[in-house]
């Protein structure tokens, strides 16, 4: 028997050969799970901003819509002009990355909704004042980590027969009729709207884009009126009757991807993250 037959084994080249075939294939398996990831990191958040953006805007779409009340005594309906009123944004000092140039107009809705069954005794209805409103959030105090945050603001009040006026439910219902603000979305870059009448024609808001920019003053509500609003009374500000509510939200995403390009021209710059945009039109109730 011959043993050199039986130790043959690989020569150099042919070690050298297959160990850059590996490699090879070892690289184009690391590319592409560098690619799938990016893909699945890019995707669920895009996933995330879509629900939690759509969820947003169907909410606040859902409730102001609710606009309107009547009048306690005579019972005939108050104009939907007096029962929603817009605030000018807040400017935030340093904006930057995620932190807009403003966190988006404010508005304000108040329309009377139907008490619990135990406390049909003591009132007709229940009155709600809802305010939705940007806020600037430094988490830990962190300037670099500034963003916006969608804010909800509500109040419950009850018809006091003495006085005649309305009155903020006492601490004792306030589990059922709280006064409460939460936040309901992180992540905020634009909250816009537009005023319509029945014509739609616009007449308060800086999202109609004829008027975007183009006027120093979008007929927000004046402190008069956002006080008046506060205490169940009508402002009257606005002069047409409010029949249409464009709406605009668009949510920066919260973390960066590294497949989102980090483009310098864009102002301000917001690194390697993308912007979700959400639009919508809202008919208010005519009662």
């Amino acid at each position: 028997m011959n043993k050199n037959n039986l130790n043959k084994g690989f020569t150099l080249p042919e070690i050298l050969v297959s160990t850059a075939i590996g490699a090879i294939i070892l690289a184009a398996l690391f590319v592409s799970f560098i690619m799938f990831q990016r893909s699945y990191e890019l995707q669920r958040e895009m996933t995330r901003n879509q629900e939690n953006g759509r969820m947003t805007l169907d909410f606040m779409v859902e409730e102001i819509r609710n606009a309107g009340y009547r009048h306690f005594n005579k019972g005939s309906p108050v104009p939907i002009n007096q029962a929603v009123i817009l605030e000018s944004p807040t400017t935030n000092s340093n904006p930057s990355g995620t932190l807009p140039q403003d966190c988006g107009e404010k508005i304000s809705v108040m329309y009377d909704i139907v008490p619990n069954q135990k406390d049909m005794g003591t009132y007709n209805f229940i009155r709600r004042i809802v305010k939705y409103y940007g806020e600037q959030y430094s988490p830990g105090g962190v300037t670099a980590l500034s963003r916006c945050r969608l804010k909800r603001h509500q109040c419950h009040y009850g018809y006091d027969s003495s006085t005649g006026k309305f009155a903020q439910i006492s601490t004792a219902k306030a589990k059922d009729y709280p006064c409460e603000e939460e936040t309901i979305l992180d992540y905020l870059y634009e909250l816009s709207f537009s005023f319509s009448d029945y014509k739609y024609d616009h007449f308060a808001g800086r999202l109609n884009p004829l008027t975007r920019g183009a006027k120093s003053s979008y007929n927000y509500a004046n402190s008069g009126c956002i006080n008046d609003f506060k205490k169940n009374v009508a402002c009257g500000q606005y002069s047409p009757r409010a029949r249409a509510i464009d709406m605009h939200l668009s949510i920066v995403s919260g973390n960066e991807i590294s497949s989102v390009p980090d483009d310098p021209t864009d102002n301000p710059d917001k690194g390697k993250r993308f912007l979700t945009y959400y639009n919508a039109t809202m008919v208010l109730r005519n009662i």
